[in-house]
């Protein structure tokens, strides 16, 4: 319960975080990117995880450290756009949302830390998927 009440909270700061886009981004035109010019790792985002990492056996742990490098991944995408965007607003912008980002890792590091001595073994799959090859 207590790290269901974590992930709440991340969920919540992900929720800030687009709202603050959204709200940055009122009345900009933007650009038209072709779907085929720009692709994410996974079908989401850099904080989103790709569902081949997800499993319905994770355990604790293994649910903070997925979100940890998901996390990590968000933090780096701002980095990359502070040191990469020609517009001294964005750059602006992606700072503070890396510093967030920053939060966020700090924050699941202390969590992964403090569970990491008690948590339970990976749970077997006792009915694996039966693909034919």
């Amino acid at each position: 319960p207590e790290i269901a009440k974590l992930f709440k909270r991340m969920a919540r700061y992900s929720d800030l975080h687009a709202d603050e886009v959204q709200n940055l981004a009122e009345g900009l035109s933007l650009p038209a990117i072709a779907p085929w010019a720009f692709k994410w790792n996974c079908l989401e985002g850099p904080e989103s995880p790709c569902m081949d990492d997800v499993s319905y056996l994770m355990n604790r742990l293994q649910a903070l450290d997925l979100a940890l490098h998901n996390e990590i991944r968000g933090r780096d995408f701002y980095a990359g756009v502070v040191t990469s965007s020609p517009d001294p607003e964005v750059r602006r912008l992606a700072e503070q949302m890396f510093e967030e980002e920053s939060v966020h890792v700090d924050l699941l590091k202390e969590w992964i830390a403090l569970k990491a001595q008690d948590d339970e073994a990976p749970l077997e799959d006792l009915d694996p998927p039966n693909a034919p090859e």
